[in-house]
Parts: C-alpha cells; sequence; structure tokens
C-alpha cells in the first residue's frame, strides 16, 4: 500500500509539472497556471466524492486503488492527445468572453479527470486506515517530492510526450502495487514497461499544437516557413524555423537608422515556448552586418573604443555580434537556455560562419543575476536586450513571471560589475500612445528601478547617469485604441556621471540616425518627454486630459520581481480603454481573478456538498467550523511556504529549474520525514500541535529576517555547496509542516472519523486558491509577505483545531 501511495504521488506531482511545461507551449503562461488548479481540485474533489458516498470504501481498497491509478494514466493521455491539438487563444478573451470561459471551463474539466481518479487512489487509503495516517501521508509526501525531480529528469532525457509516457508508466506500476491479484500486478506491470519502451516514439501519437495567436504558429502559416528543430526541456520548448521570403528579421525592421539603405540580412528564428524568440543572422551573404552599424542597438558603443561586453540573454547571438562589430575585446555571454548554446555549435555556427565561436567569445548556460553575483570581473558594457520583453510581453504572456533581471538589485549588481565609465544598456520595448503625455510603462519602471538603485549607491543626482534613446514605428491603429504603435527604448545607466562629451557623441549618433533622445544630462534631453518628467518631477504624472497617468511605476525588488505588472488591479474595474494601455497585461489579470474565483466557488461546493449530503454522524457545528478552519488553514499555508520558497532560491541555486527541483523535492521530503516522525507527539496531540506552531512561527521569521543574508554568502560557492544549503535550510521547516496533516487526521479519528475524507478535501480544495493568492499576493506585496501570511494562516488553523477539540470528547451523531 505505501509502495502504491508514493508511485501515484510521483506520478501526480510529475504529471503537473508536465503539463505546467506543456500548455505554457500551447497556449500562454499564465493559462498553465489551471494545471496547478486542476491538479489540487482534482484532488479536493476525490476527497468529497468518498464523504458523500462512504460505500466507496466497503469494498476491496486496494482493487479501487489499484483501477483508480490505471485509470489515471490512460484518462491522461487521452485528455492530452485532445488538448494537445486544441489549444485555447487568450485573444478571444476580450473579443469573446463568454466563449472563451465556455472554452476554459472545458479544459478545466477535462484536465481534472485524471486527477480526479489518482486523489481517488490516494485518499482512500488514507480514508480507510486512518490510524497509519502518519506512514501513508508520510509515503504521499516523498513520492511528491521524488515526482519533481522526475518530470525533470523526463523532460531532459525525452521530449514532452515520451515524458508523459513515462508519467503513466509510473501510475501503471502504483496499480501493481496496489493490486491485490497476482494478475493483475504482471498485467499492469508489462503495461508500465510497455508504456517506458514506446517513450522515444510518444511524439507520433501525441502532438502539441501552439495557439493560432503565438509567433510560432503565425510564421509557419506563411509560405516557404520551415521548421527545422524542436527540443524540450525543464526551462521551455525551443524550435529553430526560418521565416520564409523575409529578410532582416525583427531587427530588419525595428530600430533600424531613418536612413539606412544598405542589405538586410536573411534569419533564422528561434522560438521559445511557441512564440518570445530571437533572430539568428544568416552570414553566408557579406555585408549581413551593416544594419548594426546604423542600429539603435550600436548606441552604448559610441562612448566606449575596444570595449569588454558581458551580454544576458544570448538568444540568436545579435548583442554578440554587435559587441564584436563594435570592436569588443571580449564578448562574455551569459543564456538561460543550454539548447540555445547547443544551437549555436550545431546547426547555427555554419549559418552565423563561426562568429559565435571567435577566441574572443565565451558563451555560458547561467542564469544571469546569478552569473553576475558569482564572478569578479568586470565589463565596460553590461547589455540586457529584450529579455522577455518583447512579442510575448505585448499578449501578456508574462505579466504573471517573475524577472530577476530588472529589480533594484539587479541593477545595483550591474553597476558594481562595471569599470569605472562603464554602462549597462537595456533595450525594451513599450507601445506608442496617442497620448503623448502618457509614459511608457516598461522603460519608465526601468528608469525609476535604477534611479533608486543609484540612489542607494550614493548618486545625490541619479538623472546624470542616465539616457533613452528610442525609435517609434507608426501602425497605424484605429481610433478605437488610445496606441499608434511601437517604441523601442535604449536606456543607458552609466556608473559615473555622464559626461558633456558622452552626451554629445549619443546626441549626434542619435540625430544621424533618426532617433529620437528624450533624456539625457545638460538638457540635451526632450523637457516635456515622460522621462524626464518622470525622472526629475517624481511620480505625479499626468496625461493630457489632466488625470493622473494609468500605470504602476513602482521599482520592483527581488522580494517582489513582477517587473512587467505594470497594471494596477484597480485597472480591471474602471475605464475600458485600461485594457489597451499595455496589451495583453490586462488579460494575465482577468484569468488570475476568474481562477480565484472558480477556486472559491468550486471549492465552497465540494467542501458544504458532501456535509448537506450526509447528514448523520455529523461534528457539532462549531466544531466542523474548527476542523474547515484547520484543514484550510493547511492547504492555503503550505502552498503560499512551497511557492514563496521556490522563489527565494532562484538567485542562491543559479537556475529556475534548479531551483524547482531542489526546493520542492527537500520540502516535500522533509515533510514526509515530519509525517513519518509525528506519531512521537501523539500522546498529547494538542500539546503536540502548539509545539509545531512554534516552531513554525520561528522558522519562518528565520527566513524572512536571516536567510537572505545567509544565501548571498554562498552565491559564489560551487553548485554541490549551494544544493547542499538550500537542502539544509529547507530541513526544519519542513518536516514542522508535514507534522500538522497527520496529526490533525489523528485528532479527527478520535473525535468523528467519518470526516477523515472531507479533510483530505477540504486541504485539497484550499490548496487550489492557494496557488493563486501566493501569486496575487507576491505580485502585490512580494514573497516576503506571502511568507508572513502563510504563517498567520497556520496560527488561525492551528488555534481552531485546539478550540474545537479541547474537551477531548468523541462526538456522537
Amino acid at each position: 500500500m505505501l509502495a502504491g501511495i508514493l508511485l501515484c504521488s510521483l506520478g501526480v506531482l510529475m504529471l503537473e509539472v508536465l503539463l505546467t511545461r506543456i500548455f505554457s507551449f500551447t497556449i500562454w503562461y499564465h493559462l498553465a497556471y489551471l494545471t496547478i488548479s486542476t491538479a489540487l481540485l482534482g484532488f479536493g474533489a476525490a476527497g468529497s466524492l468518498i464523504t458523500a458516498f462512504p460505500k466507496l470504501l466497503q469494498g476491496s481498497v486496494p482493487r479501487l486503488a489499484a483501477w483508480c491509478s490505471i485509470a489515471a494514466g490512460v484518462t491522461m493521455l487521452l485528455t492530452v492527445a485532445v488538448l494537445g491539438r486544441l489549444p485555447l487563444d487568450p485573444q478571444h478573451l476580450l473579443d469573446e468572453p463568454a466563449p472563451f470561459f465556455l472554452e476554459l471551463f472545458g479544459y478545466y474539466a477535462a484536465v481534472t479527470v485524471p486527477f480526479l481518479f489518482a486523489g481517488l487512489a490516494i485518499a482512500t487509503p488514507l480514508a480507510a486506515y486512518p490510524e497509519a495516517v502518519n506512514r501513508l501521508y508520510s509515503a504521499d509526501l516523498f513520492g511528491a517530492g521524488l515526482g519533481c525531480l522526475a518530470a525533470v529528469a523526463g523532460l531532459t532525457w525525452l521530449d514532452a510526450a515520451g515524458a508523459l509516457f513515462a508519467c503513466a508508466a509510473v501510475f501503471a506500476w502504483a496499480a501493481a502495487c496496489y493490486a491485490p491479484a497476482i494478475s493483475s500486478r504482471i498485467l499492469c506491470s508489462g503495461f508500465g514497461l510497455a508504456l517506458i519502451v514506446a517513450s522515444p516514439i510518444a511524439g507520433r501519437w501525441l502532438v502539441f499544437e501552439p495557439s493560432p495567436s503565438k509567433g510560432l504558429a503565425v510564421v509557419l502559416r506563411q509560405p516557404g516557413s520551415e521548421l527545422l528543430e524542436t527540443h524540450w526541456s525543464p526551462i521551455n520548448r525551443v524550435d529553430l524555423h526560418s521565416v520564409g521570403l523575409r529578410t532582416g528579421g525583427f531587427w530588419g525592421r525595428f530600430g533600424v537608422g531613418a536612413k539606412y539603405d544598405g542589405p538586410l540580412p536573411n534569419v533564422y528564428s528561434i522560438q521559445y515556448d511557441g512564440h518570445n524568440g530571437s533572430n539568428a543572422f544568416d552570414l553566408s551573404i557579406p555585408g549581413g552586418l551593416q544594419v548594426l552599424d546604423e542600429h539603435l542597438l550600436r548606441v552604448p558603443y559610441v562612448l566606449t573604443q575596444q570595449p569588454e561586453v558581458m551580454v544576458i540573454g544570448v538568444g540568436g547571438g545579435v548583442d554578440v555580434l554587435n559587441a564584436l562589430r563594435n570592436g569588443a575585446t571580449r564578448v562574455v555571454g551569459v543564456e538561460l537556455q543550454p539548447i540555445t548554446l547547443e544551437m549555436h555549435e550545431g546547426r547555427l555556427s555554419e549559418l552565423m560562419q563561426g562568429e559565435m565561436q571567435r577566441p574572443e567569445v565565451s558563451l555560458h548556460a547561467a542564469e544571469g543575476r546569478h552569473f553576475v553575483r558569482s564572478h569578479p570581473d568586470r565589463f565596460d558594457v553590461i547589455q540586457i536586450t529584450a529579455v522577455d520583453t518583447f512579442s510575448a510581453q505585448s499578449t501578456g504572456a508574462y505579466v504573471l513571471a517573475e524577472s530577476y533581471l530588472y529589480t533594484i538589485e539587479a541593477i545595483s549588481d550591474y553597476l558594481e560589475h562595471l569599470t569605472e565609465d562603464g554602462v549597462v544598456s537595456f533595450v525594451v520595448f513599450d507601445p506608442l500612445y496617442r497620448d503623448r503625455m502618457l509614459p511608457a510603462p516598461l522603460a519608465s519602471r526601468v528608469l525609476r528601478i535604477a534611479a533608486e538603485a543609484l540612489r542607494r549607491r550614493g548618486s545625490e543626482d541619479p538623472s546624470a547617469h542616465l539616457m533613452v534613446a528610442t525609435q517609434n514605428s507608426f501602425t497605424g491603429s484605429g481610433l478605437t485604441t488610445p496606441t499608434l504603435g511601437t517604441a523601442i527604448e535604449a536606456l543607458l545607466i552609466k556608473r559615473t556621471p555622464f559626461t558633456r562629451d558622452e552626451v554629445d557623441r549619443v546626441r549626434s549618433f542619435t540625430a544621424q540616425n533618426g532617433f529620437d533622445l528624450p533624456l539625457a544630462p545638460f538638457g540635451a534631453g526632450d523637457p516635456q518627454s515622460p522621462f524626464t518628467r518622470l525622472v526629475h518631477g517624481g511620480d505625479n504624472l499626468l496625461d493630457s486630459s489632466g488625470q493622473p497617468q494609468p500605470f504602476d511605476l513602482e521599482p520592483v525588488t527581488d522580494d517582489r520581481p513582477f517587473f512587467f505588472h505594470v497594471l494596477p488591479w484597480s485597472s480591471l474595474f474602471g475605464n475600458d480603454q485600461m485594457v489597451w494601455y499595455s496589451p495583453g497585461s490586462s488579460t494575465g489579470l482577468i484569468v488570475l481573478a476568474m481562477m480565484l474565483v472558480q477556486a472559491v466557488v468550486v471549492g465552497s461546493i465540494l467542501i458544504f456538498l458532501p456535509l448537506m449530503l450526509r447528514r448523520t454522524k455529523r461534528a457539532r457545528g462549531r466544531q466542523t467550523l474548527g476542523y474547515l478552519l484547520y484543514f484550510t488553514g493547511l492547504g492555503l499555508g503550505f502552498l503560499l511556504i512551497e511557492i514563496s520558497f521556490v522563489q527565494k532560491y532562484v538567485l542562491l541555486l543559479g537556475y529556475p529549474t534548479y531551483s524547482l527541483t531542489v526546493t520542492i523535492c527537500s520540502l516535500l521530503v522533509f515533510a514526509g520525514l515530519g509525517a513519518a516522525l509525528s506519531r512521537r507527539g501523539w500522546s498529547r496531540p494538542r500539546f503536540f500541535l502548539a509545539c509545531v506552531l512554534l516552531v513554525t512561527l520561528a522558522m519562518v521569521l528565520v527566513e524572512v529576517l536571516i536567510l537572505p543574508a545567509v544565501r548571498d554568502r554562498f552565491l559564489a560557492a560551487g553548485l554541490p555547496v549551494r544544493i547542499l544549503v538550500t537542502v539544509l535550510l529547507q530541513f526544519p521547516l519542513g518536516t514542522a509542516l508535514g507534522m500538522y496533516f497527520p496529526t490533525g487526521v489523528e485528532l479527527l479519528r478520535r473525535s468523528n472519523p467519518a470526516l477523515i475524507p472531507w479533510a483530505w478535501a477540504v486541504n485539497g480544495v484550499s490548496s487550489v486558491a492557494s496557488s493563486v493568492l501566493a501569486v496575487i499576493l507576491g505580485m502585490s506585496f512580494g514573497f516576503s509577505f506571502v511568507m508572513l501570511v502563510a504563517a498567520g494562516i497556520y496560527v488561525v488553523g492551528t488555534l481552531a483545531m485546539l478550540i474545537a477539540t479541547r474537551h477531548g470528547q468523541p462526538v456522537r451523531g
């Protein structure tokens, strides 16, 4: 039984991670959150079903669990086979909200089915054998921890389809462990082995199509386009494709000087998760790089000669090529996706004439912030061009995504790694508004962040360190929206104040090429531009009608790194045109709000309906309320802490994948250890629960107040040391968190054992809201605040349980 629970739980978390990754490609990042919600919803629904229909436990529990495990694997493959070919299109959310809502509901219903079966396979043994809850729940947590590792391994060694086949095999082996008959065990084991053998060719049956509005889908519909390579990884899916008859690609259309009439290179395109991409220049035709001589990307190089350059976000390599063309003697490129660098060593090497393999170029697969912090070298230019800001941002794909490249601490790190006259160069993309008094939200936020970082370094006049050059591109938008087109902004942040000669050089270059210079020292900028007014006049910007500007331009920090969240929540309830001020941003907010409402409504039904159906052996109202608050608190609190931990350890581990796997795995494994050890405190369970609460509060305070400094001290250590530190820092809090659920079930077993599956339902359903709530609170107040909220929830829930069980008398119906 323990092995069956462990494997089934492993399959559940593995499936959850895999579907999140797949839906990030087929639909959009913010809609991929539905995987977490539906997984937890399925678990909660399983507990509600057992509570409402207790006869499910009267037959053979092992046989029922085995059938449910097999059903989870089979329905998972069928669901993905259908949904992979029918991606949602979030652009219909604003144009056709009712049909989109029905489509989204259909997705929820379909994805919930395999998780419901898996939840039944785990919940039925817990309900049938409550006296062994500590061991059963421990197996559940251990399996979940291993499932996170299994998902990453599957996406590393197989593609997404193959990893799903491997996940289905895990469910089959769980069924083999549950099954009471030897023949059933052999059959299930053989089915699982067959799935593993077939996993390398699973892509023949499981096909994933990107949403019609995604860039990859749009390009592949054009004549002459061809998909050349496809790779899945735990970070994202990477596609390399040709782009038909177009020349110049993105950088041949945007940022080119007004007078340029030279050749444009043919390009290939690298797409990440089907949309956010980067061009790779075909240098087999001479003269392809001439366009960079009169390009906005050249702005930082008019200030330097023979610079040493760091490029964060290599992508297709345009920044590396730009640095080399401008005389760089050394270029260090940092790229989050290792597959991109493998492409540069492979097919792209010949395409780009070996430019990326020149001796002065070194490329590293790493997260940019961690690479900067862990290396002592200084550079004349640190270049960050359009990392997560262009086409994906325009549809809201990253409004819910954190980015540690644009925080106050990040710019402080960059400034520390510049030479005395070095510059940090950001290139970002913003809407171009009809109302020229409106600030460009992303570029303005970068300026606010940079100004704050400079103040922290002791600068009395941050504006002396800042310049902005822009190019506007008009698209002839209709009068129905406040946007005219798009703007590309090159923002320069200098370690020391700009000199008059440097400003004159930038002004001369921008004037020659038809670019604007809205912000520059010595009065060289436009005094009426929003950039100048923002830097010199503070936050109280007004639009042309005299109304306050609509954006949230507050500088973001490592604790609240949602750089792309530029529309305040209040915008959803204001002017209808607000949804167009930052195109797509409102889409992510609306989806998040829809998920929260869905979680509350459906969760309430799943929690209270079983109590209404079962009118016998109910606890008294106050006791039921106490149980409800306790198990709701566990569901809310654990996920809030788990998601906060994943975010907080990204910088220490240097890779989001490492943070996801190491943090979640160690936290769940230690929680499993805590569950296994909890029985030792059940001689006095109420006192034991109070002690666990005190330990939890102490550990949360340590995490918020002390551990950030500890993590900073280990940033430059080797990866094995950083992983070990991360694991050890999870131990005390993870162990304490694992003791709550089995101790609560033991108290419930002594008073009203019939409500044990209901407690499982409450815990699972409340986790649905927690996954969404963690993002909302993190976006609004930061992840340290999320940790403190989680601690408060544990306090309320534990006190409610202690009050509900203070008499220690069994409750009779």
